[in-house]
């Protein structure tokens, strides 16, 4: 009887440890991450999203955009062709950061966009302009969807 209490208490303290351990990761992997979300705007008023910020050991910065009922960038109340990525940076420098990727949800038939980037830049605003042309390097529209300025640790 003993020898089984004993199996039964080694079991409950590899258990919890197994969860203290995940926990830990968790944590870890959920402090070196921050989720910003898109202001409502009225140039696409239905659009929402968010972007979501990771730092990596080399102080590069990685960011991902996901944008759900978003309209054509030709529906805009300033009918342009392409979206384009901005951010700011902490030293106040304004960066085009590339076009974001468009695909109809086949299910809800929204437009949906996605972008992904890495720089050594530490952001604090990011923001999409309707533009007509990608290659621009100056902004030419007005902001359509813009972030809070934010802190990355």
């Amino acid at each position: 009887m003993n020898r089984m209490c004993l199996i039964t208490v080694r079991n409950s303290i590899r258990k919890a440890r197994f969860i203290f351990v995940l926990f830990l990761v968790a944590l870890t992997w959920s402090s070196c991450q921050k989720k910003i979300h898109f202001l409502p705007s009225s140039q696409v008023p239905g659009a929402r999203g968010f972007v979501t910020v990771k730092i990596d050991k080399a102080h590069n910065y990685t960011f991902k955009i996901k944008l759900s009922k978003l309209e054509e960038a030709s529906e805009v109340r300033t009918p342009k062709v392409n979206y384009i990525v901005w951010m700011e940076s902490h030293q106040h420098a304004i960066k085009k950061m590339g076009k974001l990727s468009t695909y109809i949800h086949y299910v809800s038939k929204n437009l949906n966009a996605s972008f992904e980037t890495l720089t050594e830049l530490k952001p604090v605003r990011i923001f999409i302009t309707a533009e007509t042309a990608p290659v621009t390097q100056n902004r030419e529209a007005s902001v359509i969807l813009t972030t809070e300025s934010f802190k990355i640790p």
